[in-house]
């Protein structure tokens, strides 16, 4: 298969390749419409010679569901084509490039679909302003109307953990991660998939499950650590060794030495000192038979939403202190990792006489 560049992505489904390499269009692949992927999560969607379809996609998780993306895009119908450019306008996006076949969606749904596909669903800032376009569609376009697509969107909104507030706002439901924590990382779906496990059992009332999807985003984070920086993963490591090993390797540690600034204080070291700590607080009250992933004897008794709402918050307190250190690039572990340049000293030079001054005779 031949090499496709970013302009040609999106309309790569509209490609059959013969045998001989030359290209015919055939009409669009609709599994893919539906999922409505961006190009710069997925390389191609096409079907081989033998009919079976073949897809290359990002390993990454795209951050806001397809069903999202459709809701939205069906409200744009009933908004002017002015008004979606400036929906997105608003939160710096710029239209992909506009298809070359008919798709059938129509002038405005096509407009807003073209915004769609500049989008990268699997980086957390680009999420969240398109979170932020989809509010303000609810909010300038569709206020106090309770049309079938309006519930449908809020419905998809909460389901990935935004709650849609009449006067406008977009509030993250639970817990969460500061934008930026999570920036160029290889692979953060275990991190996203705890914390929406941890803001479902949150809206279910269910503090156990809580507890337990807690202590998993901890354990989740401490070897998301590790492998970034390419440390072997010992799978009989226990959650306190994962926690020092992560803290370790970025000089969160709180015997560590640092050379200046607030990081070689004795304040900063206590709070390292209370942050491990935390975490395997955390483990230790799941391990204790309070959160899911050991069925206890009798039933649990005296666990109320208040120490669930403790865990979760103690668990984001320390994922943010290490990702949010993996993600520094002034981070003092990174200065003990870089790679030093030896320094060469010129070469000696050889005094060929015998220390007396005099030339050296010949033999």
């Amino acid at each position: 298969m031949r090499r496709l560049d970013p302009v040609q992505l999106r309309h790569a489904v509209f490609a059959h390749e013969t045998e001989d390499g030359s290209n015919i269009l055939t009409r669009p692949n609709r599994s893919w419409r539906a999922s409505m992927r961006s190009p710069l999560t997925l390389l191609a969607a096409y079907r081989n010679d033998d009919g079976r379809e073949s897809q290359m996609s990002s390993s990454r998780r795209e951050l806001i569901s397809p069903a999202a993306r459709i809701a939205a895009r069906e409200l744009a119908s009933g908004v002017v084509l002015r008004d979606i450019d400036n929906l997105w306008e608003s939160q710096g996006f710029a239209p992909g490039p506009t298809p070359f076949l008919e798709t059938g969606l129509g002038q405005r749904r096509e407009r807003f679909q073209c915004y769609l596909d500049a989008v990268d669903w699997t980086d957390e800032r680009h999420a969240a302003r398109v979170v932020q376009v989809f509010a303000s569609l609810l909010h300038d376009h569709y206020v106090d109307q309770d049309l079938p697509d309006c519930r449908k969107l809020r419905r998809e909104l909460e389901n990935i953990g935004y709650r849609f507030e009449g006067d406008g706002r977009i509030v993250k439901i639970g817990v969460g991660l500061r934008p930026g924590a999570l920036v160029d990382l290889t692979d953060v779906s275990a991190i996203h998939e705890g914390l929406q496990r941890i803001a479902r059992a949150e809206q279910h009332e269910d503090p156990a499950l809580v507890i337990g999807a807690a202590k998993e985003l901890i354990e989740s984070t401490a070897k998301l650590v590790l492998t970034e920086l390419g440390k072997p993963l010992d799978p009989r490591a226990d959650i306190q060794k994962l926690i020092r090993g992560a803290q370790k390797e970025l000089g969160l540690l709180p015997s560590r030495d640092a050379d200046s600034g607030p990081d070689g204080t004795e304040a900063i070291k206590k709070i390292l000192n209370s942050a491990s700590a935390i975490a395997v607080g955390v483990a230790e009250l799941r391990n204790r038979g309070y959160g899911t992933g050991h069925g206890p004897a009798s039933a649990r008794r005296g666990l109320a939403p208040r120490h669930a709402h403790l865990a979760a918050n103690a668990a984001v307190t320390w994922c943010e202190l290490i990702l949010e250190t993996l993600a520094d690039p002034r981070a003092p572990w990174r200065k003990a990792t870089a790679p030093t340049t030896p320094t060469t000293s010129a070469p000696t030079a050889i005094d060929p006489s015998d220390g007396t001054g005099a030339a050296p005779r010949c033999p």
